[in-house]
């Protein structure tokens, strides 16, 4: 091997020469007369430790978000009020056993209906200022989300004696009422497929689409942003109700029968869209149901159209009995007539 491919190849250079130096390594190289540069060792070690330097600061840095992944802990839970579809379709029944045995929950009931109401994120607290008295109290990490429901026990309240200490203080607990039963949950892949239509009931808060015949009822008789699909709006479960109050009909009727009733159009649609009914002013002061005069619910509308007709009807019957008796009644004057013009 010729000294200058010697000296490319890793020869003693001995002193640093003070410029590079070009060594044409030629045919027998095998790199076709390509010139190949040699950087003077002086430099060369400069670029080594810099790239020394860049490699050190990223592997730190890798280290360090490793290490801030690894002590990351999700030891606390996130609770946001939500609205969820769709329902439970079925009853289910359950007993809730506990670590501590006083706060098992037996005879529970997660009824057919019910919505999550509440989703629990794990998340990890950071930045907490002033430092609490107890730092050191904390959980295992949690890495799952719950919903939670609203769920029925044989026993709701309970008088307990507990103490239960955190971050911030001590508590003594003396009273327990059960409230909810929260789920493990998994995160579901978004759908590949067309959505589904929402049924009757069912959220259409973000945009759904309701299912063919039915429309979204925008705060009826919920207020804005709980807004849901409905032919009927809105949904009439007898479970959803309480404080029932017997009615005069007679008397809603009469109220009706003073109601004005014209035909108009709304202002953004123009004069060519013409609807018929009352102002939700008067409606309002005429039967005092919903929570506002600038609306009127359908549930409430239905529900004085469907009592008027009631107390027509039973006005009709009335009729209808009396004009039977008058019938009967004048059936006997003609008889009697007839016999004494046969006398």
């Amino acid at each position: 091997m010729d000294d200058s491919r010697e000296g490319v190849a890793g020869r003693d250079p001995g002193p640093a020469p003070r410029r590079a130096r070009f060594i044409d390594a030629g045919p027998a190289a095998g790199v076709s007369g390509r010139r190949a540069r040699v950087q003077s060792p002086a430099r060369e070690v400069a670029m080594t430790r810099s790239l020394t330097a860049v490699l050190t600061a990223t592997i730190t840095a890798l280290l360090f978000a490793s290490s801030a992944s690894a002590q990351q802990n999700s030891d606390h839970l996130l609770v946001y009020k939500i609205q969820a579809v769709p329902r439970i379709p079925v009853d289910y029944s359950m007993d809730l056993a506990a670590a501590a045995p006083e706060l098992a929950a037996l005879g529970c009931r997660l009824k057919a209906g019910s919505r999550a109401r509440q989703l629990l994120a794990p998340v990890d607290k950071r930045n907490v200022s002033p430092t609490p008295p107890n730092p050191e109290i904390g959980g295992h990490g949690l890495d799952t989300d719950y919903l939670c429901y609203k769920v029925e026990c044989a026993v709701t309240d309970t008088a307990i004696q507990l103490t239960r200490k955190n971050q911030f203080l001590s508590h003594d607990v003396k009273k327990a009422r059960i409230r909810r039963v929260c789920v493990p949950s998994e995160t579901s892949a978004p759908p590949t497929t067309v959505p589904t239509c929402s049924q009757q009931g069912a959220s259409c808060t973000a945009g759904e689409t309701c299912c063919a015949g039915l429309f979204c009822c925008e705060g009826v008789p919920v207020p804005q942003g709980q807004e849901f699909c409905g032919s009927a709006c809105p949904i009439s479960d007898r479970e959803q109700k309480e404080n029932f109050t017997p009615i005069d009909a007679s008397e809603v009727l009469d109220r009706v029968a003073d109601l004005e009733i014209t035909s108009w159009n709304y202002t953004a649609e123009g004069t060519s869209v013409r609807h018929l009914g009352p102002m939700a002013q008067d409606f309002k002061a005429a039967f005092g149901l919903g929570s506002t005069d600038k609306a009127i619910f359908l549930v409430d509308a239905d529900g004085v159209a469907l009592t008027a007709i009631q107390a027509l009807n039973r006005e009709l019957e009335s009729l209808r009995e009396e004009n039977a008796t008058l019938r009967r009644n004048l059936e006997s004057v003609d008889a009697r007539l007839a016999d004494v013009e046969r006398r």
